[in-house]
């Protein structure tokens, strides 16, 4: 027995197919954007800055300081990424340079990158409160970038 589909029937019947075609192809879409963004949110919780390393507790004045980051990155992707850093005083008030922020590839590992700091002339003698990042975006532009990892420590600023 055969049936004969009318004409209407033929355009409703080539609807319902192209609609299944649309949705299909906007399921795959959806899903390989998902499985992008989950990789990237996993390579991201992977690093981790493990040690900050400087060459002396005391710093004078207006040292260039050379602030070593040990880094681990146990997500087998390397990640371009950048190294900031920034010293607080008691009363809360922040020096940093954004013109030292560096931008590094994150390999593999565990590794040692370095950034340099000079301290402001104006910090006072006294304890300084050291905080570093690692930041994936615009460099120097922490609005404009996500957070990976941070590492605070305290250090001594002197006199001359």
């Amino acid at each position: 027995m055969t049936t004969t589909l009318g004409s209407n029937e033929k355009i409703a019947m080539l609807g319902i197919i192209i609609g299944l075609i649309v949705s299909l192809i906007g399921n795959i879409i959806q899903l390989k954007t998902s499985a992008n963004i989950r990789r990237e949110f996993k390579i991201e919780n992977f690093i981790k800055i493990k040690e900050i390393l400087l060459p002396k507790s005391n710093i004078n004045r207006g040292d260039k300081i050379a602030i070593d980051y040990i880094i681990s990155n146990t997500s087998g992707v390397a990640l371009r990424a950048w190294l900031g850093a920034s010293i607080g005083n008691s009363s809360g008030k922040l020096f940093y340079k954004t013109s030292e922020d560096k931008i590094v590839n994150i390999e593999k590992g565990k590794q040692k990158y370095t950034r340099y700091l000079t301290i402001d002339n104006e910090c006072l003698p006294g304890i300084y409160h050291l905080s570093v990042q690692i930041w994936r975006g615009l460099v120097s532009s922490p609005k404009d970038s996500k957070l990976i990892d941070q590492y605070d420590l305290d250090f001594r600023i002197i006199d001359y």
